[in-house]
């Protein structure tokens, strides 16, 4: 499903959480995006992703822990190794990865 968040931050945090292998704690997330301790920066960005549509069902954010739990196109290409490229290929096209977001996080 599309969804789309409100803030750009709230972008980039999706987008890193969709992109991650397993679940990031709430520090890292902070570190990476805001800043070291900013964890009311997390918090708000949360909060915006919990307004969209089905995220009880996709967003896992724990106490410690936050997690999407969806398929992205970063899972389909990990996949390709075990599928036809063409057939892979098909069932991507027109859905680029972080269209329209640019690179607009900080450096590390």
């Amino acid at each position: 499903m599309a969804v789309e968040p409100t803030s750009q931050k709230s972008v980039a945090l999706l987008a890193y959480l969709a992109a991650a292998p397993g679940p990031s704690s709430r520090e890292e997330l902070a570190a990476l995006l805001w800043g070291p301790g900013r964890l009311a920066n997390v918090r708000q960005a949360l909060y915006t992703l919990r307004s969209l549509p089905g995220a009880e069902e996709w967003l896992d954010a724990g106490a410690a822990t936050v997690n999407v739990l969806a398929v992205v196109d970063v899972v389909e290409l990990t996949a390709a190794a075990r599928e036809e490229l063409p057939a892979l290929a098909e069932r991507l096209e027109g859905n680029e990865f972080m269209a329209g977001f640019g690179v607009r996080l900080p450096e590390p």
